[in-house]
Protein backbone atom coordinates (compact mmCIF):
# COMPACT_ATOMS: atom_id res chain seq x y z
CA UNK A 1 0.00 0.00 0.00
CA UNK A 2 2.85 2.37 0.85
CA UNK A 3 4.31 1.76 -2.60
CA UNK A 4 1.07 2.95 -4.19
CA UNK A 5 1.03 6.06 -2.00
CA UNK A 6 4.65 6.76 -2.94
CA UNK A 7 3.73 6.64 -6.62
CA UNK A 8 0.63 8.84 -6.19
CA UNK A 9 2.37 11.43 -4.03
CA UNK A 10 5.52 11.52 -6.11
CA UNK A 11 7.99 10.64 -3.34
CA UNK A 12 11.34 10.45 -5.08
CA UNK A 13 14.76 9.05 -4.30
CA UNK A 14 17.10 11.97 -3.62
CA UNK A 15 19.90 10.18 -5.45
CA UNK A 16 18.36 9.08 -8.76
CA UNK A 17 14.78 10.33 -8.80
CA UNK A 18 13.14 6.88 -8.75
CA UNK A 19 9.79 6.58 -6.99
CA UNK A 20 10.19 5.24 -3.44
CA UNK A 21 7.57 4.12 -0.94
CA UNK A 22 9.29 5.73 2.04
CA UNK A 23 12.56 7.21 3.17
CA UNK A 24 15.04 9.39 1.31
CA UNK A 25 16.75 6.89 -0.98
CA UNK A 26 15.99 3.88 -3.11
CA UNK A 27 17.66 0.56 -2.30
CA UNK A 28 20.20 0.92 -5.10
CA UNK A 29 21.36 4.41 -4.07
CA UNK A 30 21.51 3.31 -0.43
CA UNK A 31 23.87 0.51 -1.46
CA UNK A 32 26.07 3.05 -3.23
CA UNK A 33 26.39 5.17 -0.06
CA UNK A 34 27.13 2.77 2.81
CA UNK A 35 28.08 4.31 6.12
CA UNK A 36 31.78 4.07 6.98
CA UNK A 37 31.87 1.79 10.02
CA UNK A 38 35.45 0.52 9.89
CA UNK A 39 39.00 1.45 8.86
CA UNK A 40 39.00 5.07 10.01
CA UNK A 41 40.46 7.15 12.81
CA UNK A 42 37.69 8.06 15.29
CA UNK A 43 39.64 11.17 16.34
CA UNK A 44 40.27 12.85 12.97
CA UNK A 45 38.13 10.71 10.67
CA UNK A 46 40.95 9.83 8.28
CA UNK A 47 39.92 6.78 6.24
CA UNK A 48 42.53 4.05 5.82
CA UNK A 49 42.16 3.21 2.13
CA UNK A 50 42.37 -0.48 1.36
CA UNK A 51 42.49 -1.42 5.03
CA UNK A 52 40.03 -3.40 7.08
CA UNK A 53 39.41 -3.43 10.79
CA UNK A 54 37.80 -1.57 13.64
CA UNK A 55 38.17 2.21 14.00
CA UNK A 56 41.64 2.95 15.39
CA UNK A 57 43.26 6.24 16.41
CA UNK A 58 45.91 7.03 13.81
CA UNK A 59 49.57 7.73 14.50
CA UNK A 60 49.24 11.41 13.65
CA UNK A 61 46.50 11.90 16.26
CA UNK A 62 48.54 9.98 18.84
CA UNK A 63 51.56 12.24 18.29
CA UNK A 64 49.74 15.53 17.75
CA UNK A 65 46.08 15.30 18.85
CA UNK A 66 43.72 17.78 17.19
CA UNK A 67 41.82 20.27 19.37
CA UNK A 68 38.59 18.29 18.92
CA UNK A 69 37.80 14.95 20.57
CA UNK A 70 36.04 13.11 17.73
CA UNK A 71 34.74 13.36 14.18
CA UNK A 72 31.40 11.81 13.20
CA UNK A 73 30.77 11.38 9.46
CA UNK A 74 28.70 9.22 7.16
CA UNK A 75 31.26 8.24 4.52
CA UNK A 76 34.09 9.19 2.22
CA UNK A 77 33.77 12.16 -0.13
CA UNK A 78 33.35 10.13 -3.32
CA UNK A 79 30.77 8.71 -5.69
CA UNK A 80 27.11 9.46 -5.09
CA UNK A 81 27.71 11.10 -1.71
CA UNK A 82 30.08 13.57 -3.33
CA UNK A 83 27.57 14.28 -6.10
CA UNK A 84 24.81 15.02 -3.59
CA UNK A 85 27.04 17.44 -1.67
CA UNK A 86 28.07 19.18 -4.89
CA UNK A 87 24.40 19.54 -5.85
CA UNK A 88 23.64 21.06 -2.47
CA UNK A 89 26.56 23.50 -2.38
CA UNK A 90 26.88 24.57 -5.98
CA UNK A 91 23.45 23.95 -7.51
CA UNK A 92 21.54 25.22 -4.49
CA UNK A 93 19.43 22.05 -4.14
CA UNK A 94 18.36 22.73 -0.55
CA UNK A 95 15.95 19.80 -0.71
CA UNK A 96 18.99 17.57 -0.20
CA UNK A 97 19.60 18.99 3.28
CA UNK A 98 17.11 16.48 4.71
CA UNK A 99 18.85 13.31 3.54
CA UNK A 100 22.38 14.64 4.10
CA UNK A 101 21.52 15.94 7.55
CA UNK A 102 19.88 12.61 8.38
CA UNK A 103 23.08 10.79 7.38
CA UNK A 104 25.18 13.04 9.59
CA UNK A 105 22.79 12.63 12.54
CA UNK A 106 22.85 8.85 12.14
CA UNK A 107 26.65 8.89 12.33
CA UNK A 108 26.55 11.10 15.44
CA UNK A 109 24.01 8.85 17.13
CA UNK A 110 25.98 5.73 16.29
CA UNK A 111 29.10 7.22 17.87
CA UNK A 112 27.19 8.07 21.04
CA UNK A 113 28.40 11.68 21.03
CA UNK A 114 26.70 14.28 23.23
CA UNK A 115 26.62 18.08 22.95
CA UNK A 116 25.14 21.02 24.80
CA UNK A 117 25.02 23.14 21.65
CA UNK A 118 25.35 22.68 17.88
CA UNK A 119 27.47 25.33 16.15
CA UNK A 120 27.75 25.60 12.35
CA UNK A 121 30.94 26.75 10.64
CA UNK A 122 30.36 30.28 9.32
CA UNK A 123 31.07 31.12 5.69
CA UNK A 124 33.14 33.91 4.23
CA UNK A 125 30.86 36.98 4.02
CA UNK A 126 31.46 37.24 0.28
CA UNK A 127 30.78 33.51 -0.17
CA UNK A 128 27.54 33.74 1.77
CA UNK A 129 26.41 36.70 -0.31
CA UNK A 130 27.24 34.82 -3.51
CA UNK A 131 25.63 31.47 -2.55
CA UNK A 132 22.68 32.87 -0.62
CA UNK A 133 22.78 30.21 2.09
CA UNK A 134 25.24 28.46 4.38
CA UNK A 135 24.99 24.69 3.96
CA UNK A 136 26.57 24.16 7.39
CA UNK A 137 23.77 26.13 9.04
CA UNK A 138 21.13 24.09 7.20
CA UNK A 139 22.78 20.80 8.19
CA UNK A 140 23.18 22.00 11.79
CA UNK A 141 19.44 22.67 11.96
CA UNK A 142 18.73 19.07 11.00
CA UNK A 143 21.16 17.74 13.61
CA UNK A 144 19.67 20.06 16.24
CA UNK A 145 16.12 18.85 15.58
CA UNK A 146 17.11 15.19 15.45
CA UNK A 147 19.18 15.21 18.65
CA UNK A 148 17.26 17.83 20.62
CA UNK A 149 20.30 20.06 21.11
CA UNK A 150 20.00 23.84 20.52
CA UNK A 151 21.67 25.29 17.44
CA UNK A 152 23.47 28.60 17.89
CA UNK A 153 25.57 30.58 15.43
CA UNK A 154 28.28 31.35 17.97
CA UNK A 155 31.28 31.47 15.64
CA UNK A 156 32.09 34.58 13.64
CA UNK A 157 34.52 34.82 10.77
CA UNK A 158 36.47 37.99 11.46
CA UNK A 159 38.31 38.16 8.17
CA UNK A 160 37.81 36.99 4.62
CA UNK A 161 39.89 34.03 3.45
CA UNK A 162 40.77 32.36 0.19
CA UNK A 163 38.73 29.40 -1.03
CA UNK A 164 40.19 26.36 0.72
CA UNK A 165 39.72 24.07 -2.30
CA UNK A 166 42.46 25.94 -4.17
CA UNK A 167 45.10 25.56 -1.48
CA UNK A 168 47.59 22.95 -0.26
CA UNK A 169 47.32 21.48 3.23
CA UNK A 170 49.86 23.92 4.71
CA UNK A 171 48.25 26.84 2.90
CA UNK A 172 44.81 25.85 4.23
CA UNK A 173 46.10 25.87 7.80
CA UNK A 174 47.61 29.33 7.38
CA UNK A 175 44.58 30.61 5.47
CA UNK A 176 42.11 30.06 8.33
CA UNK A 177 44.40 30.40 11.35
CA UNK A 178 42.89 33.03 13.64
CA UNK A 179 40.01 33.63 11.23
CA UNK A 180 37.28 32.77 13.77
CA UNK A 181 36.17 34.01 17.17
CA UNK A 182 33.47 32.57 19.38
CA UNK A 183 30.90 33.95 21.76
CA UNK A 184 31.42 32.68 25.34
CA UNK A 185 30.72 28.96 25.79
CA UNK A 186 31.90 28.33 29.37
CA UNK A 187 31.98 24.65 30.22
CA UNK A 188 29.90 23.56 27.21
CA UNK A 189 30.28 20.52 24.99
CA UNK A 190 30.14 21.85 21.43
CA UNK A 191 29.38 20.03 18.18
CA UNK A 192 30.89 21.89 15.23
CA UNK A 193 29.00 21.19 11.99
CA UNK A 194 30.34 21.41 8.45
CA UNK A 195 29.51 19.59 5.23
CA UNK A 196 32.95 18.10 4.48
CA UNK A 197 36.22 17.67 6.34
CA UNK A 198 39.29 17.59 4.11
CA UNK A 199 42.50 18.55 5.91
CA UNK A 200 40.74 19.62 9.11
CA UNK A 201 42.17 23.15 8.88
CA UNK A 202 38.79 24.88 9.25
CA UNK A 203 37.70 22.55 12.05
CA UNK A 204 40.99 23.19 13.84
CA UNK A 205 40.59 26.96 13.67
CA UNK A 206 36.98 26.74 14.88
CA UNK A 207 37.85 24.36 17.71
CA UNK A 208 40.65 26.63 18.97
CA UNK A 209 38.30 29.62 18.91
CA UNK A 210 35.66 27.70 20.89
CA UNK A 211 38.18 26.47 23.42
CA UNK A 212 39.50 30.00 23.86
CA UNK A 213 35.88 30.98 24.62
CA UNK A 214 35.66 28.36 27.38
CA UNK A 215 34.34 25.20 25.69
CA UNK A 216 34.88 22.06 27.78
CA UNK A 217 34.86 19.77 24.74
CA UNK A 218 34.61 20.22 20.99
CA UNK A 219 33.81 17.51 18.49
CA UNK A 220 32.96 17.66 14.78
CA UNK A 221 30.05 16.41 12.71
CA UNK A 222 30.28 16.35 8.92
CA UNK A 223 28.55 14.49 6.14
CA UNK A 224 31.70 13.33 4.38
CA UNK A 225 35.41 12.92 5.07
CA UNK A 226 37.74 13.57 2.13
Amino acid sequence: MMGNWGAWLGRRCQGCGAVVAEGWLCAQCSRHMPRQTHSFCPRCGEIRAGAAGAPLVCGRCRLDPPPWSAVAFWGGYAGLLRRLLVRLKFAGELGLVGVLGWMMAEAVQERGLVADVVVPVPMRPSGLAERGFNQSVELARVLSRRMGWPMRQLLTKIRDTERQARLSCAERQANVAGAFVSAPVPGLRVAVVDDIMTTGATARACAWALKAAGAREVWCAVVARA
